[in-house]
């Protein structure tokens, strides 16, 4: 009696906050382990689609029988600035039965490094902005017939959408210094 071979694939989703993923962002690794949860060869890494979901290669079984495995993010050498990654470790089990009618069947539990068990396998990574940055407006102002003072002329900033409508009141003003004038904006 030789029952048939069964597979199991292992699959994962991955959340950025703060921004969109574009795909190939992330990478994720399956590792073999024991029933002890101690950490062996790495089978394979794969990277995240756009949408944030990751398989791995399906696992082909053809002996019944309790199989363990660790799914890590890598912190490699994708590194995108601003990322906080996710050190969760997940924990997956695979049980492989045989229906005693030739054929084998897979199970996929999935638990957190403290033994909980998951509904899937999600990594969360936060992408903050730290600091700010500014961005400096200058012009000239030219002036025929005579010299002109400082301040004489005021100039206005406006926030504007896509149509460069104005509206609302002015964002900052200031005058002229000789014929120049700046505005700092800070984002």
């Amino acid at each position: 009696y030789e029952p048939n071979p069964t597979s199991a694939q292992i699959p994962g989703n991955k959340n950025l906050e703060g921004k969109v993923l574009s795909g190939d962002d992330f990478e994720f690794v399956l590792i073999t382990s024991d029933e002890n949860w101690i950490e062996g060869e790495a089978l394979e890494t794969v990277q995240n689609a756009q949408d944030g979901t990751f398989r791995f290669t399906a696992i082909d079984f053809d002996t019944a029988g309790t199989y363990y495995y660790l799914v890590k993010e890598v912190n490699g050498d994708k590194t995108i600035d601003g990322v906080t990654y996710d050190d969760a470790v997940y924990r997956v089990c695979i049980i492989i039965t045989d229906d005693l009618r030739g054929q084998l069947h897979s199970e996929i539990h999935v638990y957190d490094q403290h033994d909980i068990p998951q509904e899937r396998i999600l990594f969360v990574n936060v992408y903050e902005i730290t600091g700010n940055g500014t961005v400096t407006l200058d012009g000239e102002k030219t002036f025929i017939g005579r010299d002109m003072t400082d301040g004489e002329f005021t100039f206005e900033l406006y926030e504007t959408g896509e149509e460069f409508t104005i509206s609302g009141t002015a964002k900052e003003t200031t005058t002229n210094t000789g014929g120049k004038f700046d505005f700092t904006i800070t984002y």
